[in-house]
């Protein structure tokens, strides 16, 4: 059983990473399964040997979780944000409401605190959605 736990924590660690570079780079979700997880099952196998290549069939790079673990990254962002606001004495929130042409509403959040005598800004901008879910948490800080 320990093995198997290592395997998975492993292989969700390695989605994250994936998911965290798709993200950044800005590419489409679907290229997790569609292009990395096969090159690198490719080179695995080339460089390692097949039985060390069928060990990432359980790394998990579909749309919807790729998707997923950068919701998730995101919001975990968000709470130690959140978290570094309520330990901090001084800090100072400015939003700007915008609609963009497809008349959905954006919300930017700008964010300036001290956390361990140090200044820290932030900027966050999202759909207006995004943000009512989280308001309660940044009004409960006040």
């Amino acid at each position: 059983m320990a093995s198997f736990t290592g395997v998975n924590k492993a292989a969700v660690h390695a989605s994250y990473v994936a998911s965290h570079h798709i993200a950044k780079n800005k590419r489409s979700h679907s290229i997790g399964e569609n292009l990395i997880l096969p090159l690198t099952k490719q080179v695995v196998e080339i460089m390692l040997g097949q039985t060390q290549s069928k060990k990432l069939n359980v790394l998990s790079l579909s749309n919807d979780t790729v998707q997923k673990r950068i919701i998730d990254m995101s919001e975990d962002v968000l709470e130690q944000i959140l978290q570094q606001l309520n330990d901090s004495v001084y800090y100072a929130i400015q939003l700007y409401e915008s609609t963009e042409i497809a008349s959905m509403p954006q919300l930017s959040v700008f964010i300036r605190y001290v956390s361990d005598c140090e200044t820290i800004e932030n900027f966050r901008s999202a759909d207006y959605y995004y943000w009512v879910r989280y308001m309660g948490s940044v009004y409960s800080i006040a």
